[in-house]
């Protein structure tokens, strides 16, 4: 599982001139505003620390299966496919039953920067879409009914001007413990993240809790949720990751995961079961990295982080995690550049990854990965690659040694089409 969607330097990465750890730098308000569409290595990383009131996390994984998927947002028990196209100020919907696409259009800026199914927000037994457009401080909310998401926004709800509100997004479950589904939501420029709690009867119309990060160290860049009322924050100047919990409405520190001494530029985050133990673990990527970083779940929190299986590329930027064969470990997708590999789930954590040849070359921005539907079923990953401005959707062989493009999904030239896809 992707934790989530993806930072703001990687989803436009092939569309704005972004560096280093470029969201700390990022101005969303000097962006420019898109024309209104019409409506339709370093060393070895081994400081880390935990606080000692961190609770276990070994009802994780079990939490993830029990609910549903969220990617239905018509009902049909089938995935739907969201693309972002923040240039172009759109997304697009491919609904699963081949219906005609649905096109969510506004005149809000860098509108589908990010991407997130966030479960039934509203309470009427639909999964709801959630937008992110931080070029507006803004973040659109989308409700799913049957035949399709409906195009005409729920509520927009507002961030700080200038905070890059809407950068990122997490859908995180029940995070705060009251029955309703909730969304962490990234303002990378203004370092904060914020709680979307879900309504009764009606979308929610503001953010609650917040969480102030370091000030000019990339804070929010990526969003991970853990299953089980947390959520990991990258927190990529200090080469650390936060854990925070919603208690009672606000955000609370549970741990710091230092993973490197240094900056990590473009970090990755994914929360699996690699090992199949029941207890999450957590995935650490970033181009400064040298490769894989693992920290393992504990009945008693996290162990140390420790150096992953090599051969999946420097300054890998990407993740996505799901149990791709059954087998009880869930694998791990990562992507850097045009590359894209598969770690295989094993108790060692330390089989070698298995490259995946892909017909396109562009650069990958944006994975989701979709389970075998019955049995016999295929799992798919779509993939998106907003410099050709095209989605890919691949089939997964049965052995997990390769994939097949099943589909290909083409947006406006120049639109960075498929620099975001909702998970």
């Amino acid at each position: 599982m992707r934790c989530h969607p993806a930072a703001l330097s990687l989803i436009l990465s092939a569309a704005l001139p972004l560096t280093g750890c470029a969201p700390v730098e990022l101005d969303p308000a000097s962006l420019p505003m898109p024309t209104p569409a019409p409506t339709p290595a370093p060393a070895p990383v081994s400081p880390y620390s935990l606080p000692v009131d961190l609770e276990t996390l070994s009802a994780a994984t079990s939490a993830f299966r029990r609910r549903p998927a969220r990617g239905d947002l018509t009902g049909d028990g089938l995935p739907d496919h969201a693309v972002g196209a923040p240039l172009g100020a759109r997304v697009t919907v491919f609904p699963s039953d081949a219906a005609a696409p649905v096109t969510l259009a506004s005149p809000l800026a860098l509108f589908g920067a990010a991407l997130a199914y966030v479960g039934d927000l509203d309470g009427d037994g639909y999964p709801d879409l959630a937008v992110g457009a931080p070029g507006a401080d803004a973040v659109a909310l989308f409700a799913g009914r049957p035949g399709g998401v409906d195009p005409v926004p729920r509520a927009v709800i507002r961030g700080a001007p200038g905070s890059g509100f809407g950068a990122t997004l997490a859908a995180v479950g029940d995070l705060d413990g009251d029955g309703r589904d909730d969304l962490v939501i990234g303002s990378v420029a203004g370092h904060r993240v914020s709680l979307l709690r879900g309504a009764r009867g009606g979308m929610p119309t503001e953010a609650g809790a917040t969480y102030e990060g370091p000030a000019d160290e990339g804070f929010a860049s990526a969003l991970c949720p853990l299953g089980d009322g947390r959520v990991a924050v990258a927190l990529p100047g200090e080469g650390a990751v936060l854990v925070l919990a919603a208690q009672g409405g606000a955000f609370t520190l549970r741990a710091r995961l230092t993973v490197a001494g240094t900056r990590v530029l473009d970090m990755g985050l994914a929360a699996l079961d690699a090992n199949g133990d029941g207890d999450v673990d957590l995935a650490v990527t970033g181009g400064s990295l040298g490769g894989l970083v693992w920290i393992r779940g504990t009945a008693d929190g996290f162990a140390a982080p420790s150096p992953g299986p090599t051969g999946s590329g420097a300054g890998t930027v990407l993740a996505n995690a799901t149990d791709l064969d059954g087998d009880g470990d869930e694998e791990l997708l990562l992507a850097s550049g045009a590359g894209l590999w598969m770690i295989p789930g094993d108790p060692s954590g330390q089989l070698d990854p298995v490259p995946w040849s892909l017909a396109r070359s562009g650069s990958t921005a944006a994975l989701r990965v979709v389970p075998a539907q019955g049995p016999g079923g295929r799992a798919t990953v779509l993939r998106g690659v907003p410099g050709e401005d095209v989605a890919e959707l691949l089939g997964v062989d049965r052995g997990l040694r390769s994939v097949t493009l099943l589909e290909t999904f083409t947006g406006e030239a120049g639109s960075a089409f498929g620099a975001a896809l909702a998970r």
